[in-house]
């Protein structure tokens, strides 16, 4: 996983270009986020820029939810509201950004749904997996940047301390 790496991250993806193509980049992030989760390094989402691949393909993985996201685009929004977020490229910062509440997600040629709405987490995460094909960061859209300490709650909203929740394994 590319960590603070910035200009590596900021490069602007190209579509997948096959259903192949597709699923082999699709299993690569699922098993590096299971790999994160279970070092203790907790994320909802990752996207292919984020283990090196320049593509438009991203997962989010919240409880029972899995979304599977290529080449797709989000075409309405709904009511801006403020977010906490991470990211496992960040580790260790949280940033309050503005996202929406709900978005329609469309043209998601090789993923699990051609077209679905998705609203609050599942919405948020969407649009921060979706920014990293743009090369775009949490810290880009910051309100507010926050350097958590070990005895603050988790921005990932477990109700947690983040040093017992995703601060990275050393």
């Amino acid at each position: 996983m590319i960590i603070k790496d910035q200009d590596k991250l900021r490069e602007i993806c190209t579509n997948v270009e096959s259903k192949e193509e597709a699923l082999d980049i699709l299993n690569l992030l699922e098993k590096e986020l299971e790999l994160s989760n279970k070092n203790g390094v907790l994320g909802i989402g990752l996207a292919a820029p984020q283990i090196g691949i320049q593509k438009r393909v991203a997962i989010v993985r919240i409880d029972d939810i899995k979304l599977d996201l290529v080449n797709c685009k989000i075409t309405k929004k709904y009511k801006e509201v403020q977010s906490f977020e991470g990211c496992l490229s960040i580790p260790g910062k949280g940033c309050k950004v503005s996202r929406f509440e709900q978005v329609v997600v469309e043209d998601n040629e090789f993923g699990n749904f051609a077209k679905f709405s998705a609203y609050g987490m599942p919405s948020v995460c969407v649009q921060h997996e979706m920014d990293h094909w743009d090369g775009i960061l949490m810290v880009d859209k910051e309100i507010k940047i926050i350097n958590l300490g070990d005895n603050q709650p988790c921005y990932c909203g477990s109700g947690k301390k983040f040093k017992k929740c995703c601060k990275k394994v050393k």
